[in-house]
């Protein structure tokens, strides 16, 4: 199984009874594009997936469950309609955020992402649909922001994660130098190096660092 369609089968498990309110023939349908997915049948997945659009066209887990075997396939584009569509019908169902803004920052979006993954950020800063605070969802948004030129926008978002969200991290912990990493090369970036420096003694110093971390020249 891919990480991909691990994650959708997660994202599943978390779906509001309201969600699949939809027609039997419709969610059977999604139901079978889970299972083929879940055996890397991708191509059968999403064949599946139309076919309960069409049965349904409001039942937004087929869309977006749609979009993420198309991920799988590198069809990236369609999947980026796929997310949007999920949006509509439900501006809350869970992860549609989030992988819409990295089907874009694959198609090199850089700016619709970041606006993307920040919205997904703002819906659940807790990480109440998953598994609690993202730190690799932070500083990946910060990094859509400063590869859409906006360096200042990407440092405020990382330094509001430090002091509001990077203290309720919990079962994310491997991650937590990730945006350390990142705002240490946003202050360098800026002309900001002692804050840089304070930020790499952190990621250093932290029970959780990574080999990147070490390495970092600075």
């Amino acid at each position: 199984m891919s990480r991909i369609a691990a994650v959708a089968g997660l994202l599943f498990l978390n779906v509001m009874p309201d969600a699949l309110a939809v027609t039997p023939e419709s969610q059977r349908l999604t139901d079978r594009g889970i299972d083929q997915a879940a055996n890397g049948n991708y191509r059968a997945a999403i064949a599946s997936y139309s076919k309960a659009i069409v049965a349904d066209p409001t039942n937004a887990q087929a869309w977006h469950e749609r979009g993420m075997a198309r991920l799988e396939l590198e069809q990236d584009q369609q999947a980026i309609g796929d997310f949007e569509q999920a949006l509509k019908l439900d501006p809350a169902f869970p992860g549609a955020r989030e992988w819409l803004a990295k089907a874009l920052a694959g198609r090199g979006d850089h700016p619709r992402a970041a606006e993307a993954c920040l919205a997904h950020l703002r819906a659940d800063p807790l990480g109440k649909s998953y598994m609690g605070v993202s730190p690799w969802d932070w500083a990946e948004c910060a990094e859509q922001f400063a590869l859409a030129g906006d360096r200042a926008r990407a440092i405020q978002l990382l330094e509001e994660y430090f002091a509001e969200y990077a203290p309720q991290v919990t079962y994310r912990r491997s991650d937590e130098t990730a945006p350390m990493r990142t705002l240490a090369r946003l202050y360098d970036e800026a002309g900001a190096p002692e804050k840089a420096a304070e930020m790499r003694r952190r990621a250093r110093a932290s029970p959780h660092k990574v080999p990147a971390d070490d390495q970092d020249p600075k």
